[in-house]
């Protein structure tokens, strides 16, 4: 397994030095379980501190996923570490480009798919074809998330698809496999897709919705009439784009209690939740759609927080 790079940890080190305490790193050494640094020699600077936290991570033998973890705790709300932590922020532009090269040198054989006559999509409202399919070599560790607005729920699912040694492919990502300078939503959606060997549609109740009295029916299901949370519509969109593209890559994943959609209501999901049996089951339907999961480590069974379903 390749250890993140030199760079990667050191870039990580800098914004430790710059935006946060010892108190902050400090906790990091516990919550990592590094042995503090000696103080023979006086109080080490957090430079110090943040360099040997991070040089120590990449030295275990599960090193990138240790120091992955780092970096995707780090970004999470539930840190209490400042923004300049997460991926967007200016300050961490360094250290994402550095892991995004780190990551993207993780390739794997692509797989092998049968010879099929994809269905052709064009987009709503237009004659226009769709773009080209990216250049990027297909592997076996990328996958592409179709999320709403729950960024804790999408930090969360993130850190555990990269604990268990996959790549995610971002909307930065997609957005560059389409070539132009300004790509429509569904060109990115479609390029993302194209680009990773699976995708997982991660619903969350981020809207709320019901039934409306007047197109109540008497063989509806009693919860119809009743508010609920459900997927955002984007959501439920590009989960259908995928499925048509290629249903058999595609792993549908509950976070908390979402609103099943009635028409596919057949369709397994995997409820996530904070208990390994949940964390096996998509496991178990990652591997299914080809992914080279690597699930002989300890961090997946306990990183990332998912809340209790009804």
């Amino acid at each position: 397994m390749t250890e993140l790079s030199g760079p990667t940890q050191q870039a990580l080190a800098r914004l430790l030095d710059q935006y946060e305490s010892h108190r902050i790193i400090d906790s990091l050494f516990q919550r990592f379980q590094i042995p503090s640094l000696p103080t023979i020699d006086g109080m080490p600077t957090k430079l110090k501190k943040a360099t040997h936290l991070t040089r120590e991570l990449a030295a275990r033998p599960e090193g990138r996923l240790s120091l992955q973890s780092l970096i995707i705790y780090a970004g999470t709300d539930g840190a209490g570490m400042g923004p300049e932590f997460k991926r967007g922020h200016p300050a961490s532009s360094d250290l994402f480009a550095n892991l995004d090269y780190d990551l993207s040198a993780v390739v794997q054989p692509p797989r092998a798919k049968e010879a099929r006559q994809e269905r052709q999509f064009k987009r709503p409202g237009t004659s226009a074809p769709m773009p080209p399919e990216p250049h990027a070599p297909e592997t076996q560790r990328t996958v592409f998330v179709v999320r709403g607005r729950d960024q804790a729920a999408y930090d969360a699912l993130a850190s555990l698809l990269i604990a268990l040694d996959l790549r995610i492919v971002t909307w930065d990502d997609a957005a560059r496999a389409c070539g132009g300078g300004t790509p429509h939503t569904l060109d990115i959606v479609r390029a993302g897709i194209r680009s990773a060997t699976a995708v997982v549609v991660l619903m969350t109740p981020d809207d709320l919705g019901r039934v409306q009295p007047d197109f109540h029916q008497s063989n509806d299901d009693a919860r119809e009439a009743k508010e609920s949370g459900q997927a955002r519509q984007n959501v439920v969109f590009e989960a259908g784009w995928a499925m048509a593209l290629d249903q058999d890559h595609v792993v549908l994943v509950k976070v908390g209690n979402v609103r099943s959609l009635s028409d596919i209501d057949g369709l397994n999901y995997v409820n996530l939740r904070g208990d390994i049996s949940s964390r096996r089951q998509l496991i178990g339907r990652l591997k299914s759609c080809g992914l080279a999961v690597n699930d002989n480590g300890e961090v997946w069974r306990t990183i990332g927080s998912f809340p209790e379903q009804d």
